[in-house]
């Protein structure tokens, strides 16, 4: 399934968690669950396959943003996430 990033909303992001199983926008490891956000520049963090400009988040379920995740500090459970939605390091390197 292609993975697709979630938009901000009110609260966080623009969705919420209804069940703890890995769709086209959240994955899940070790129970955290991560969503890419878009983002207009690529200063930050992250890229999609597609080349768009992401955050990697982790959020709780009503979407609200418990950490972003920088991937020089990554730890194995975030690596797999960014994997999981086939993200690079902004920049090529973590």
């Amino acid at each position: 399934m292609p993975r697709r990033a979630v938009e901000w909303g009110g609260h966080g992001v623009a969705i919420a968690l209804h069940h703890s199983q890995n769709t086209e926008q959240v994955c899940w490891v070790n129970g955290n669950s991560y969503v890419v956000v878009r983002r207009n520049d690529c200063r930050h963090y992250w890229v999609m396959a597609d080349g768009a400009c992401v955050d990697l988040l982790s959020i709780n379920g009503i979407g609200e943003v418990r950490w972003d995740v920088n991937p020089r500090f990554a730890n194995a459970e975030e690596k797999q996430a960014a994997d999981y939605f086939g993200l690079v390091p902004a920049g090529g390197k973590a």
